[in-house]
């Protein structure tokens, strides 16, 4: 007990030491007050029973995990997730010149974008059915997410009116997380297309064991490499194009199905299907969630664009949320960007930001300023002349629509290209 007191003594003095002295001083205070907080976890221990000491560790090992956590986690208990802003997933580690050969571009313009903001946790999202299996809204770091439980699969299909709202050009994107098990222990989902005429679906299926495959019909593809590139544990990014016949499926940065006759024209998507193999011992409980899905109609093909409108305008740039720091997938629309100012030397852009309505005008402003400036200086450090490229930002003020739906909003959150020459 003297120990503490004289421990605590030399806190006292610490706090009023002078100020030309603050440093050094803050430094032996940190020490100090750690000393005083070991010899209190020490008395503390010395008057617990066996089983309070057991109780005191799970707490400190349940709160540990609080905090340094990297899965999605169920409704039920929803402050185990950790906070995004200070704890960045796989995916937001990666750099864009990882992804300096990815291609995919989004669709023109988004007609299903769900991002459960008007949906408690617990609940299933209100703009999807689901068919089979179980699953409920959680969260993940600041994100809602749709969590997918139960062995047996899950089948879920986004809700529309009718079974013709795909065109012929069309694209869908969404993230998928898999947990630290992915690699053994087998995760499928089946992205499974129908038409209007009630032809038999035809789906193609992922899996993520290593090796990694996907198929479709009698084709297979078979990436053993990939495990050399990134482990399966966290996010990934997945990206559809289809285009008259023309399929494409991207796997992050990868394109892992070229189909250049896709069996037929799908006119809706008649479900997606997620189905994992338990791991092995029962307290290890599988987690496997998706986010951010997204459907858009219109090809992505910025030259005819540019010649018919004089300005290529973009969803498909992508940046963390209130920040102006670029997502890996904005990587496809930068490099179709890039070669249009490398075959057209005389061309030039000015690059302009907008935001939607959410939040303050000010912020919003500023905010649009300091993205398009991030991708004038992604251009440049692809190698465009600086002289080519100017930038500006129009915040909330210049809205494509009234911002009173998810669709809407995701539509004015964009990048436009004007031609300057």
């Amino acid at each position: 007990m003297k120990r503490i007191t004289f421990v605590l003594a030399i806190i006292f003095f610490v706090g009023s030491a002078p100020t030309a002295e603050a440093q050094i001083w803050k430094k032996i205070k940190r020490k100090v007050e750690k000393k005083v907080e070991d010899e209190v976890d020490k008395k503390v221990d010395d008057v617990l029973s066996p089983e309070e000491k057991k109780k005191r560790e799970e707490q400190e090992r349940k709160e540990q995990e609080q905090q340094e956590g990297e899965e999605p986690k169920r409704s039920e208990a929803p402050d185990d997730a950790k906070d995004s802003e200070t704890n960045e997933t796989n995916e937001e580690k990666e750099t864009l010149s990882f992804w300096m050969s990815y291609d995919f571009v989004p669709g023109k313009e988004v007609i299903f974008y769900d991002p459960m903001t008007e949906d408690d946790y617990g609940d299933f999202p209100r703009r999807w059915d689901i068919m089979s299996g179980a699953a409920e809204i959680g969260r993940y770091g600041k994100e809602k997410v749709l969590l997918i439980y139960g062995k047996g699969g899950t089948t879920i299909t986004p809700f529309f009116k009718g079974k013709d709202y795909l065109p012929k050009e069309f694209t869908i994107e969404f993230d998928i997380y898999y947990d630290e098990f992915a690699q053994k222990n087998r995760t499928d989902f089946d992205v499974v297309f129908g038409d209007a005429n009630g032809r038999n679906p035809e789906a193609i299926e992922i899996a993520s064991y290593y090796p990694f495959d996907v198929h479709y019909k009698k084709f297979n593809y078979t990436l053993h490499n990939y495990k050399q590139i990134r482990d399966f544990n966290g996010w990934h990014h997945i990206a559809i194009s289809y285009n008259e016949g023309y399929l494409k499926l991207y796997f992050d940065e990868q394109k892992v199905l070229n189909i250049p006759r896709f069996g037929f024209q799908p006119t809706y998507l008649d479900h997606i299907r997620i189905a994992y193999a338990e791991a092995y011992g029962a307290d290890k409980k599988r987690v496997v969630s998706i986010k951010n899905f997204k459907i858009s109609k219109g090809g992505g093909k910025p030259y005819k664009q540019v010649i018919s409108d004089g300005k290529y305008v973009t969803h498909g740039i992508l940046f963390d949320s209130g920040k102006a720091t670029l997502k890996p997938q904005s990587a496809g629309v930068l490099k179709r960007v890039t070669d249009m100012l490398i075959d057209n030397p005389e061309w030039k852009f000015e690059i302009i930001g907008h935001t939607d309505s959410d939040g303050d005008n000010d912020t919003n402003l500023q905010l649009s300023i300091k993205r398009a400036e991030a991708v004038k200086e992604a251009l440049v450090d692809r190698g465009i002349d600086a002289q080519r490229l100017t930038s500006s930002g129009k915040g909330e003020s210049k809205p494509l629509n009234t911002n009173s739906t998810s669709e809407e909003k995701a539509n004015n959150r964009r990048v436009e290209f004007i031609l300057k020459k």
